[in-house]
């Protein structure tokens, strides 16, 4: 094991590799737990999976950045861990940018980063709190 995740083909040779793989989970909880289709379904329908929002003001006018738990396992590659959090700038003044992560800590530092990333990128007033970007 490597970086805290289990290999994603189960440690299984060339010749099994696709067709192992298709039969793991593609659904996750919010803690990188395999679930049902089910389970995910109710965890999705909740406000939680909308972790952090900040609004602002750019060249071309409003922008925000968010970040969710996705649930569904978005790393289309054969290893690595799955990838169930997303951020997203949304912003009219540029193309929209898009950052996976596989744990909810890499995806609270993502958005903080990108924030700033953003930031060096355009002025722009932030409308929601630093504050608001909890641990």
């Amino acid at each position: 094991m490597e970086g805290g995740y289990k290999d994603r083909t189960g440690g299984c040779s060339e010749e099994k590799g696709m067709s192992y793989w298709k039969h793991m989970s593609d659904h996750y909880d919010f803690d990188g737990n395999p679930i049902t289709q089910d389970e995910w379904a109710k965890l999705f329908g909740g406000s939680e999976r909308f972790l952090w929002t900040d609004h602002f003001f750019c060249k071309s006018g409003e922008a925000s950045i968010s970040t969710v738990w996705l649930g569904i396992d978005h790393n289309f590659s054969q290893s690595g861990p799955p990838l169930i959090f997303e951020t997203m700038i949304f912003c009219s003044c540029e193309d929209e940018y898009q950052w996976r992560y596989a744990t909810k800590e890499e995806a609270r530092k993502g958005h903080i980063l990108n924030m700033a990333w953003h930031q060096s990128r355009h002025s722009y007033i932030l409308t929601g709190s630093w504050d608001e970007v909890r641990p």
